[in-house]
């Protein structure tokens, strides 16, 4: 079953666009960005997905 989202994307994107759905477990820690201290000059501190998708 296809999402109304996903129906719109295709619509706009042509027939050559392929819907598909990401799951992620219930476990997974929510995306998050923790602000530093100033004095900090490592990389960002926290939690952040990524997805992509070559067909």
């Amino acid at each position: 079953d296809r999402y109304v989202s996903q129906e719109a994307l295709i619509r706009s994107r042509g027939p050559n666009a392929y819907p598909f759905t990401v799951e992620v477990p219930s476990v997974a820690p929510p995306s998050i960005r923790l602000r530093p201290p100033q004095k900090y000059n490592g990389a960002p501190l926290g939690t952040s997905y990524e997805f992509k998708a070559w067909v």
